[in-house]
C-alpha cells in the first residue's frame, strides 16, 4: 500500500469517528501544518467535530484537550522513521493555566517540576492560539519546536477528560525554492514541463507539428 493511500485512509477514519457521536466529546476531523520559510515558523490548523471546551473539568483535568508531539530530527528520508525521537510538545492541557499554548521540551529524562508539565521538560516558549467555532490555529517559530531546517514530523491527538479521542500523524517538507519562485507554483511547473517536452520532440523530429 502506498503512502498517499495510507494518509487517505487515516483521514477517512478520523472523519468517521468525529461524525459518529459528537456528544461523546471532541474528535479530530482534519488538520494541516503550513511552513513559512521566510518567517522560520509553522502554522498549524486543526478542525474538531465541535467547539472544544478547554476549561478544567472533573478530576482537575481539561474537559477537552489536544497535544502535538514534534520530531524535529526527522530528515524526510524514507528510511528515517518519523516520531522516533521527539524534540518538543505543544500542550493544550496547559491552556487553562497559561491562556496560551506552552511548548515544552520533550526531554522526559529532565522533567519540569511544575505539576502542569505532565512529566515533560521545561517550557521552551509560549504562543497564542485562535479558536473560531471548531477550528483552532496557531503559529510557532521553528526554534521553539526545536527545528532548524523546516523538515519535521509530528503527531496530533485529542483527549476528552484525559481519555484519548484519536490521533493523526503528519510531516512538513518544504518545496524547493524554485517551485514557488515568481508565482509559478506546481501548476506552472507542469505547464513548463509540457512545453519543454514539445520543444524537445520538435527538435528531434522536425516533421512533427
Amino acid at each position: 500500500m502506498s503512502k498517499p493511500l495510507v494518509f487517505q485512509i487515516i483521514a477517512a477514519v478520523t472523519f468517521a469517528l468525529a461524525a459518529a457521536d459528537a456528544s461523546a466529546g471532541i474528535a479530530i476531523v482534519s488538520q494541516s501544518a503550513k511552513l513559512d520559510r521566510a518567517g522560520d515558523a509553522a502554522t498549524f490548523t486543526v478542525i474538531f467535530n465541535q467547539r472544544p471546551d478547554f476549561s478544567i473539568g472533573s478530576g482537575g483535568i481539561p474537559a477537552n484537550s489536544f497535544q502535538y508531539e514534534i520530531d524535529a530530527a526527522w530528515t524526510g528520508v524514507a528510511k528515517d522513521k518519523p516520531l522516533d525521537a521527539l524534540s518538543s510538545v505543544v500542550r493544550g492541557d496547559e491552556i487553562p493555566i497559561a491562556h496560551a499554548l506552552r511548548i515544552r521540551s520533550a526531554d522526559l529524562h529532565h522533567p519540569d517540576a511544575d505539576p502542569a508539565s505532565g512529566g515533560w521538560g521545561p517550557v521552551r516558549g509560549t504562543v497564542p492560539f485562535h479558536l473560531s467555532k471548531n477550528t483552532l490555529t496557531f503559529t510557532a517559530p521553528l526554534g521553539l519546536l526545536g527545528d532548524d531546517d523546516g523538515v519535521f514530523a509530528y503527531r496530533l491527538f485529542a483527549t476528552n477528560e484525559g481519555t484519548s479521542a484519536g490521533a493523526v500523524e503528519g510531516h512538513v517538507v518544504p518545496l524547493p525554492m524554485g517551485a514557488v519562485t515568481g508565482g509559478m507554483g506546481i501548476a506552472g511547473l507542469a505547464a513548463f514541463e509540457i512545453i519543454r517536452r514539445r520543444v524537445q520532440t520538435r527538435h528531434c523530429h522536425p516533421e512533427r507539428v
